[in-house]
């Protein structure tokens, strides 16, 4: 019998590692970042993805959205204190499988950003095109 069993578990192939089966693309959609929040909309879906931005990627991410930040406020003439103006980001990443992610579990996914393609401020056509899971609405 244990020679069944073992045979049987040859046969079987193992699952592939979670970054085998995680999709590494191109994904563009809009971002806020506010306290507890890293919000990431794809413009083709109305998920919630927690974003992470590791590694190399973290510093020069955070400090290109602080400086959008601030160009945001000077062009609007409104200060912003704990407020997040809508980013527009095209990137790179791993996309997570469904599951919950970030804080309490209120994202569907998370992406793990690997390069940066464009960031920038959206567009309000985008914001409203784009950020459609009515989680800051």
């Amino acid at each position: 019998m244990f020679e069944g069993v073992l045979a049987l578990a040859l046969l079987q192939p193992s699952a592939p590692p979670v970054e085998e089966r995680q999709a590494v693309r191109y994904y563009s959609g809009v971002y806020v970042s506010l306290f507890e929040t890293s919000l990431f909309e794809p413009c083709e879906s109305d998920q919630r993805w927690w974003l992470e931005a590791p590694g190399a990627v973290n510093r020069p991410f955070w400090q290109w959205m602080e400086e959008l930040r601030i160009e945001h406020e000077n062009q609007s003439g409104e200060a912003l204190g704990s407020a997040s103006p809508v980013y527009f980001l095209t990137a790179k990443g791993r996309v997570s499988e469904i599951g919950e992610y970030g804080l309490l579990g209120q994202y569907h996914r998370r992406f793990d950003l690997i390069e940066v393609i464009e960031f920038r401020l959206a567009s309000p056509q985008e914001h409203e095109q784009c950020l459609t899971s009515g989680y800051l609405k």
